[in-house]
């Protein structure tokens, strides 16, 4: 009798327990800085972002001024971004993907045109 309600404890301690190599990984978070330098001042947006391939959106929109990012995150540790601005002297887009590590930053754009720089937290 012993060993009948032993092997049930077993059973039932397998049968609610996840089975380890079939355990789903929590994505993790990125927090994101992003500053627009176009046509004035600096504007400034921070976007949270999980690590299972989801996407996170900023934008603005008023009657002199258009800006709109996107990101999206990769198995590569790559974030991939598009983004845009326009204002009364022109507009700009840009695509592309970048590797941060916490703490670091990049800038992306025209050369002597409108920039992201783009910040891990």
């Amino acid at each position: 009798m012993a060993m009948k309600t032993l092997a049930a404890v077993v059973a039932l301690a397998a049968l609610c327990s996840p089975a380890l190599a079939g355990t789903p990984q929590t994505p993790g978070s990125l927090g994101l800085r992003f500053v627009i330098n176009a046509s004035g001042a600096p504007r400034a947006y921070d976007v949270g972002v999980t690590t299972d391939h989801r996407c996170a959106m900023a934008s603005q929109k008023r009657a002199d001024l258009e800006d709109y990012i996107t990101v999206c995150t990769s198995d590569e540790g790559r974030l991939d971004i598009e983004w845009s601005t326009r204002s009364a002297v022109g507009e700009y887009h840009s695509k592309g993907s970048v590797v941060l590590t916490r703490g670091s930053s990049t800038e992306i754009g025209a050369q002597s045109g409108p920039r992201l720089t783009v910040t891990l937290q």
